[in-house]
């Protein structure tokens, strides 16, 4: 209910500025669920229970706003590519940090499907855009820098990583060590196999 309250109060908001601005649209929908999910990691239960189930809230899985942790990941992949493209379009520092923010309640969702899309698209995908886009070359450089020296703090720190998050990483050290993907992964494997026929 309050998620429907907040979307009504916040179109009416939106639509009655005379000064429309998809830009801020996103930037306040992402304050929105920031708020809402910051409230389910501080384990605000009551409210975290309008919106999704109590075994999801009990293995403390970012869902809310919505009802699934996968939804929210869906989401929040397109707000960490968002902010980054915005910081780099418009030199903001401060889009840097939402991005790194989205991407932290990226992680916190468990989603272990879509951060695999994530790493696919921003190890592949995102350098390639970068380096096709029309930038100066010291801002290219320093998109490549940073690009870089967060691949090199991500190695770094991923001892921690697998620890602090085992539900993300436990399956891919599976992987790595006994070439097991698990029922999940097979799961979504066959339904992927499904989706090709």
């Amino acid at each position: 209910p309050i998620l429907f309250l907040l979307t009504v109060v916040f179109s009416f908001y939106i639509f009655n500025q005379n000064h429309f601005s998809v830009a801020k649209l996103l930037l306040r929908a992402f304050i929105v669920i920031s708020i809402l999910a910051v409230m389910q990691l501080l384990e605000f239960d009551q409210i975290s229970g309008l919106y999704t189930g109590w075994n999801v809230i009990g293995v403390r899985r970012l869902t809310i706003p919505f009802g699934n942790p996968y939804d929210l990941a869906f989401v929040l992949v397109f707000f960490i590519f968002y902010f980054l493209m915005y910081a780099i379009y418009n030199n903001s520092i401060r889009y840097l940090f939402l991005a790194a923010f989205a991407l932290y309640l990226l992680i916190c969702t468990g989603s272990r499907s879509v951060s695999l899309s994530f790493i696919i698209v921003f190890l592949l995908v995102y350098p390639i855009f970068v380096l096709r886009l029309n930038l100066k070359r010291k801002v290219k450089s320093m998109v490549l820098f940073l690009f870089v020296s967060s691949i090199g703090l991500f190695l770094i720190n991923l001892e921690s990583f697998i620890k602090e998050y085992p539900f993300i990483s436990g399956q891919y050290v599976q992987f790595v060590e006994s070439g097991d993907i698990g029922q999940s992964a097979s799961e979504r494997l066959d339904q992927f196999y499904f989706a090709l026929d």
